[in-house]
């Protein structure tokens, strides 16, 4: 027996929520599942996520630790994983986060003179310029996800020296995604 037309569209359109952990990235994509189609809509960092040993240490580990998140990240924001695996994503691009990354630059270049509490007022304000590249394209959200609590950490140093060493490491961390971005193909 065939089901009416109207409940027939119904359950073409069923939406089911899911969060579903990337466990190299350490992000969980949330998102929902319409017709065994998963589609994205935001991403959050995980708890075991390396962010605090890549921005608060300069160890050879917290190095390499940096070095091996970025490049996996790099790969995933560029959709290089995802043509593999046969998924369609949306694809970061370089304008779509040029502003952020160019007031980060900025701000370093200024660091290498000194860390005044202007800079660090400048480096709370990343969060909802970030906040904003992230509006639309999911992509972004799932580069904000990851930096927005590399931020956080760059914040919670108790001295200018500290604020102006992390901010340097999460200078680091910023380039060698983008860096990655760009050798796995982004635009």
């Amino acid at each position: 027996m065939q089901r009416p037309q109207g409940q027939q569209q119904r359950d073409r359109r069923r939406e089911e929520p899911y969060e579903e952990p990337i466990a190299h990235l350490y992000l969980v994509e949330i998102g929902v599942k319409q017709n065994d189609r998963r589609r994205p809509r935001d991403y959050r960092l995980t708890e075991n996520s390396p962010c605090d040993q890549v921005i608060t240490s300069d160890s050879p580990q917290a190095a390499k630790a940096l070095v091996e998140w970025a490049e996996q990240l790099g790969r995933f924001l560029a959709g290089a994983d995802a043509e593999e695996e046969g998924e369609r994503r949306s694809k970061l691009t370089t304008s779509q986060i040029r502003k952020v990354f160019g007031e980060v630059k900025r701000l370093w270049m200024d660091a290498q003179k000194g860390w005044t509490d202007t800079m660090t007022r400048k480096v709370h304000l990343l969060i909802p310029k970030l906040e904003y590249a992230a509006r639309k394209e999911v992509a972004v959200k799932a580069l904000r996800a990851v930096l927005v609590p590399a931020i956080r950490k760059v914040l919670e140093a108790e001295t200018n020296d500290e604020l102006r060493k992390r901010f340097g490491r999460f200078v680091d961390f910023f380039e060698a995604i983008l860096a990655y971005h760009q050798a796995a193909g982004g635009k």
